[in-house]
């Protein structure tokens, strides 16, 4: 269960504060992509004085199943009951480097989806994307091969791209996809 007992007293107030949270903008640069997304720190100012202001902290917390780090977030009100959600932290890499860089995507996601907030559309590049035909059988399974090659995240690369799976990549996003993975074959041999 991923809620205390009783949250009687924390629904209303999580309510109150989810109506004066601020969006959330857009304000770090991806550096392979060049593109705009919502650090971690923008999501926090987002939301952390309304819950605050209702007597709500933000607490989140690692814990260890089966060797696999999950990241335990939870809304706590001053009544002591809470909400929570659990998320498994996926690395790149098996060093602290890559860790903390995972642990900081799993913190900023959790939270974004246990307050209920997105990423402001700063441009419309989103709805662009949306009606671009995705691309073919046969670069997905470039693309897939690409990814197994480099033993990259396959759920962060779709993740990065804002896609569901490889095989919805939009088609405008092949070439960038195919030159970021190739480069990091290269880097690797």
């Amino acid at each position: 269960m991923l809620t205390s007992e009783s949250i009687t007293a924390i629904m209303p107030a999580f309510i109150k504060a989810q109506g004066n949270f601020a969006p959330a903008v857009k304000s770090a640069t991806n550096p392979h992509f060049k593109s705009k997304y919502v650090a971690l720190d923008g999501v926090i100012d987002a939301v952390a004085e309304p819950l605050r202001k209702e007597g709500i902290a933000i607490v989140q917390m690692t814990d260890v199943e089966d060797a696999q780090t999950i990241l335990v977030t939870r809304l706590i009100h001053a009544s002591g009951e809470w909400i929570g959600s659990r998320y498994p932290v996926h690395p790149v890499k098996a060093d602290p480097q890559g860790e903390g860089s995972a642990l900081t995507y799993a913190r900023r996601y959790a939270l974004m989806a246990l307050v209920g907030i997105a990423p402001e559309d700063d441009d419309g590049n989103a709805a662009v994307k949306a009606v671009e035909a995705p691309i073919t059988e046969s670069q997905a399974a470039t693309i897939r091969d690409l990814i197994e090659a480099t033993s990259s995240d396959t759920a962060k690369f779709c993740a990065v791209f804002g896609v569901a799976s490889v095989d919805k990549l939009p088609s405008g996003q092949f070439a960038k996809a195919k030159a970021m993975l190739e480069a990091k074959q290269k880097k690797a041999a």
